[in-house]
């Protein structure tokens, strides 16, 4: 296990960062091609030295995969808590300060988030947002795992 920390810390310091960055995150839309290239870095910088192999390591590869998602989600989130203080979390802070305004709450509930303010609450969506990364993250970086498994590991020549 401690010889697949590197490759996913790599693998998901990669995709924390490039998530982070404007634009580049958009490619997150294209069924999260950022966080499925981090499982396959991370996979790839794992077993580009491996000997072929004739059952390829599949488990090995999900495993180090969700452990780079792991590590993405987390990265992508403490890049993202500065930018989000600052007001650079593309309208979150607006966002919730619509939510407090205009939300049809019960007045226990909207003193609550008033009292919290819009930082308590950027801060409580940071939260909710990283809880959903974890699991999103380790789901498609496992899969870019495995791919990265089918890519990079190779099977010995066939004898006759």
């Amino acid at each position: 296990m401690d010889d697949k920390i590197k490759p996913a810390l790599i693998g998901g310091g990669s995709l924390g960062v490039a998530n982070s960055i404007p634009l580049v995150n958009l490619l997150n839309c294209a069924c999260c091609a950022l966080v499925i290239g981090g499982g396959v870095l991370a996979a790839h910088l794992y077993f580009k030295d491996t000997p072929p192999t004739a059952e390829r390591p599949f488990g090995d590869g999900i495993m180090l995969g969700a452990l780079a998602g792991v590590f993405g989600a987390i990265v992508s989130t403490i890049i993202s808590i500065p930018m989000t203080l600052l007001g650079l979390g593309l309208g979150l802070m607006d966002f919730l300060d619509d939510i407090l305004e205009n939300a049809d709450l019960p007045p226990e509930m909207a003193d609550m988030l008033s009292s919290m303010g819009s930082g308590g609450l950027a801060m409580g969506a940071l939260l909710v947002g990283l809880m959903f990364n974890l699991v999103i993250y380790a789901i498609f970086a496992g899969i870019g795992g495995a791919i990265g498994v089918a890519i990079f590991v190779k099977k010995p020549p066939a004898t006759a």
